[in-house]
C-alpha cells in the first residue's frame, strides 16, 4: 500500500465566516477518537518492533513502550529494519521507511491534539463574529504560541481540522497493519 499524500490543516483565524464549534463536546469527541486511532498506530508499531527484533514475547514491544519522544521510537525503528533486513533484500523496506517518515511527520499533530485546550471565542466588537469554541494550544506553551491571544497560536482547530488528522491516523494504522502482516507471513518467527 503506497500512503497517500497527506496535508496539515489550514490555520484559519476565527472570524465572521469561520465560526467555531457550538459546544467544546464536539472537539472533545474529536480529541478522543483521533487519539484512539493514534494509539492504535502505536501499538501496532510496537509489533513491528517486536517482529524486527525477532522476539516472540511482549518484551520488545513492552521496551519499545518506554522510548518516550516519538523521534527516537522512530530511530529504534529504523535501526532494526536495518539490522533484520540485512543481507535480505525485500523491495518492501521502502514502505517501511514511509511510514515511518508519515508517522514522525504526524507526530506533530497528534501532539498539537493532545495537548490542546478547548477555548471559547468571543468576539470583542459585541457581536458573536468571532464566537465559538477552537481547539488551540494552552497559553503556558511557549513553542505554540506567540503571544497572549490564542490567535498568536501556531494552531487553531475545529473538530473538522481534528478529524482530518484522525483520518491521516487512520491511514497510518492501515499501512502499519499490512506491514506487520506482511512481516508476518515473509519472515514468520521460529
Amino acid at each position: 500500500m503506497v500512503l497517500p499524500v497527506w496535508s496539515p490543516p489550514v490555520k484559519i483565524i476565527p472570524s465572521s465566516t469561520h465560526h467555531g464549534e457550538v459546544t467544546k463536546n464536539r472537539l472533545h469527541t474529536a480529541v478522543g477518537a483521533a487519539l484512539n486511532e493514534w494509539e492504535i498506530v502505536e501499538s501496532i508499531l510496537a509489533n513491528i518492533f517486536g517482529h524486527l527484533v525477532e522476539s516472540q514475547s511482549a518484551a520488545a514491544s513492552r521496551a519499545y513502550g518506554t522510548i518516550m519522544a516519538g523521534s527516537a521510537r522512530k530511530e529504534a525503528l529504523e535501526a532494526a529494519t536495518i539490522e533484520f533486513f540485512r543481507g535480505k533484500p525485500d523491495p518492501m523496506m521502502a514502505d517501511f521507511y514511509s511510514l515511518f517518515n508519515a508517522y514522525s511527520s504526524a507526530a506533530q499533530y497528534r501532539n498539537n491534539i493532545a495537548h490542546g485546550i478547548c477555548y471559547c471565542r468571543i468576539s470583542t466588537g459585541g457581536g458573536d463574529d468571532n464566537s465559538g469554541w477552537f481547539l488551540y494550544p494552552p497559553q503556558y506553551n511557549t513553542r505554540r504560541r506567540s503571544g497572549v491571544d490564542n490567535l498568536n497560536s501556531n494552531y487553531i482547530y475545529k473538530a473538522r481540522d481534528i478529524n482530518h488528522c484522525r483520518d491521516r491516523f487512520v491511514q497510518l494504522g492501515l499501512e502499519a497493519s499490512e506491514l506487520v502482516n506482511y512481516l508476518r507471513v515473509s519472515y514468520p518467527l521460529p
